[in-house]
């Protein structure tokens, strides 16, 4: 993973700018939202603390939008089963290349070749150097 580029002044100076800015817009949203939330219960309190019921369209539209969402809900929990398995499949893998990488590191072969390797380590170090 790369570090994040390094930003110059101005450029820090509009990103503070513009979080100000979205700072003072969801304040004003919650504002909003508060206004809209009293309007509601005082609406409910004139009528007697009962809203009119859903007509039948909206009943339906509701009960489709709710269908929807569901669908959504099943096809994302597919998706999650099938990225578990390969999860699970890639965990499986490693754990046998983690075991079959001791099983070499523990073997004669890799002991007794052990000098021949320092001995590349040290010629591949001298070859990268220029005298």
């Amino acid at each position: 993973m790369t570090p994040a580029p390094h930003l110059s002044a101005p450029d820090t100076n509009a990103l503070r700018k513009q979080l100000i800015l979205a700072q003072v817009q969801i304040m004003e949203l919650e504002d909003l939202r508060d206004e809209l939330h009293n309007a509601l219960r005082a609406a409910i309190e004139q009528r007697g603390g009962l809203a009119d019921p859903l007509s039948q369209a909206q009943e339906g539209d509701l009960a489709e939008r709710l269908r929807q969402a569901q669908e959504v809900i099943v096809a994302r929990d597919r998706t999650l089963a099938d990225i578990h398995g390969v999860l699970a499949t890639l965990r499986n893998r490693i754990e046998e290349l983690a075991a079959e990488r001791l099983a070499l590191k523990a073997s004669r072969s890799w002991r007794w070749t052990a000098p021949l390797r320092s001995v590349e380590r040290l010629f591949s170090r001298r070859g990268g150097q220029t005298d």
